[in-house]
């Protein structure tokens, strides 16, 4: 009965309700208000940005050709007409102030290498093989921890994945004919491909020329694989050693102390 029976049926359909009645018209509110939305005084808003004079009632939707001021004040399908707050005329699209663009920060200049897929904070890289770079199960992925994990990541990029992008090499120099590691602090050689890391001993040279995991000769040795110089081995060292002179030795005799 509450939906199928029409018998005191007041409510008009312009509300939304059934059942309704289709000759029942809402009651203009007394005073004009001050303006619902973005609309001027006297106009509601449709909640899309149009509006409608208040003798509607509801601005715009089903039914508006049937509120009080018709078609004219009520309906908003093909409006374009903006609204004036000066001379109010309904209906009308509501003049809104364009919103603020929220302050944006310049995102970093620096980004993973091809072949690489970022974690969280976009600063360190990982293969993209992993499908996710760091956090929580970054073990269980393909390639393991080795290639998926960030946790303790200092590498820099320059030498291989996973990396961080804020890591810079040291300034080491490998000799001609070799190849840094990823931390730049060891070499091999050159025939090895890639200097250190899993797998290297099946490597050409195997292990004694391309595992890097106790190495304690300085390069300037020639021993292979070596630890980085710090200077560029092109470039001459200067000599710190002390100017010889060829002037002779005097020796004084000792005097022997008399005797009482």
């Amino acid at each position: 009965a509450n939906q199928c029976c029409t018998g005191s049926v007041n409510a008009p359909c312009s509300k939304g309700y059934l059942p309704c009645n289709m000759g029942s018209k809402p009651m203009p509110p007394t005073h004009p208000p001050i303006g619902g939305g973005d609309c001027p005084q006297g106009g509601i808003s449709d909640g899309s940005g149009k509006c409608c004079s208040y003798i509607c009632g509801i601005c715009g939707g089903f039914g508006c050709d049937r509120r009080p001021g018709g078609a004219a004040q009520c309906c908003t399908g093909t409006v374009s007409r903006p609204c004036n707050s000066n001379y109010p005329y309904f209906p009308c699209v509501s003049v809104m102030k364009p919103p603020t663009p929220p302050p944006t920060t310049k995102p970093p200049t620096d980004k993973c290498p091809p072949g690489s897929i970022s974690d969280y904070s976009g600063r360190k890289c990982c293969a993209e093989s992993c499908g996710i770079c760091g956090g929580f199960g970054c073990q269980g992925r393909p390639g393991g921890a080795s290639a998926c994990c960030t946790g303790k990541l200092t590498r820099p990029c320059d030498f291989g994945l996973p990396c961080d992008l804020d890591s810079r090499a040291q300034p080491k120099f490998c000799p001609a004919g070799t190849i840094a590691d990823y931390s730049g602090n060891t070499c091999c050689a050159q025939s090895c491909g890639k200097c250190g890391g899993l797998g290297c001993d099946s490597r050409p040279g195997g292990a004694r020329a391309c595992c890097t995991g106790i190495v304690t000769a300085f390069c300037q040795s020639g021993a292979r694989p070596c630890i980085a110089d710090d200077n560029d081995p092109l470039t001459p060292m200067p000599t710190t050693s002390e100017p010889t002179t060829s002037e002779p030795i005097t020796i004084e005799p000792i005097t022997p102390e008399p005797t009482s």
